[in-house]
C-alpha cells in the first residue's frame, strides 16, 4: 500500500474531493457506490478484476442492494458529472483518455481512471 494510506479518513477525503470536483454530489447513491468501489480497488488491488463479479457484488452487499442497482447508480452519477461539470475540469482530470465519439467513459473506465488519478498524486 502507498505511504499516504495512513488512515481510511485520508483516503475517503481524497476520493470525496475527487468526486466533488467532478460535481458528483453525495445526494446521489452512485457517489457512495463509486467511493466504495474506488476504495476497494485501491485497498485490494482489484484493477484487473471483473467488476460484475468482484467489485460490484461487494459494494452491493455493503448497501444491501443488488449488482444491477449498483451499476445503474454509478452510471447515473457519471452521467451527472458529464452533464454538470465544467469541460475544463473534466479535461484536467481525464486529459486525453476521453474520446469525443464516446461522450463519457464506461463505469469501469471511470473507476479505473479515478483510481489511477488518486494513486498518481501520491506516487
Amino acid at each position: 500500500m502507498p505511504l499516504w494510506y495512513d488512515t481510511r479518513m485520508t483516503l475517503d477525503m481524497e476520493i470525496n474531493n475527487f468526486l466533488l470536483s467532478l460535481r458528483i454530489l453525495p445526494t446521489l447513491k452512485g457517489f457512495y457506490y463509486l467511493r466504495d468501489a474506488i476504495k476497494l480497488i485501491i485497498g485490494e488491488d482489484l484493477t484487473f478484476s471483473k467488476f460484475k463479479y468482484d467489485v460490484y457484488p461487494r459494494v452491493a452487499q455493503k448497501y444491501n442492494t443488488n449488482i444491477a442497482n449498483v451499476e445503474r447508480n454509478i452510471s447515473n452519477a457519471i452521467d451527472t458529472a458529464f452533464l454538470t461539470a465544467e469541460v475544463n475540469v473534466l479535461s484536467a482530470e481525464f486529459g486525453n483518455t476521453l474520446r469525443a465519439e464516446k461522450g463519457k467513459p464506461t463505469c469501469r473506465e471511470f473507476i479505473l481512471l479515478a483510481v489511477d488519478k488518486i494513486l498518481y498524486k501520491y506516487s
